[in-house]
């Protein structure tokens, strides 16, 4: 989708369905954006439909009829520590804590279609939600740096579904 110089994003109709190309318009500090769909963090796969917010710093996605409103800030963030073993999805997309005891982790504000990473380390046992099968992380080393990237595919509470993928750094 080509776009004219000084013609603005703004002026052009929402889509109600992924344009060609699979484009998506976000909207941050009131400046309209156009991105490929492959650029995203969910790895590039095809929208079922979207449609612009026109205002603010988010987009809708609209997944089988359902809208849901997401902030561009949970898309692209900066590094939190993990201080009271709650990971806020709405604070950051990667976050750090050494273990200085056997720990589990809690999620808060989950959002969907985002990935967040935890970067983990100390050599003692780690437990995610139970929403997450123990299976996905229990390759994890304490001696390295476990990068662990979690990809919510539905944050419906009390049945949410990740995609977990572990990688060590040694």
């Amino acid at each position: 989708m080509g776009q004219a110089i000084g013609e603005s994003l703004l002026d052009k109709t929402p889509a109600t369905s992924a344009e060609s190309g699979d484009k998506m318009y976000i909207v941050q500090g009131g400046v309209d954006k156009q991105i490929d769909v492959a650029d995203m963090p969910f790895g590039g796969g095809s929208l079922p439909s979207t449609e612009r917010t026109g205002s603010g710093d988010t987009y809708t996605l609209v997944q089988g009829g359902t809208k849901k409103e997401i902030d561009y800030d949970n898309l692209i963030g900066s590094s939190s520590v993990i201080a009271a073993n709650d990971v806020d999805w709405a604070t950051d997309t990667h976050y750090t804590k050494t273990l200085s005891g056997n720990t589990t982790l809690t999620f808060s504000n989950i959002v969907i279609y985002k990935t967040i990473t935890l970067e983990i380390t100390g050599s003692f046992t780690l437990t995610l939600p139970t929403t997450i099968p123990a299976a996905k992380y229990s390759d994890y080393d304490g001696t390295k740096i476990n990068l662990i990237h979690i990809y919510c595919i539905d944050d419906s509470s009390g049945t949410e579904k990740y995609d977990v993928i572990l990688n060590k750094v040694d």
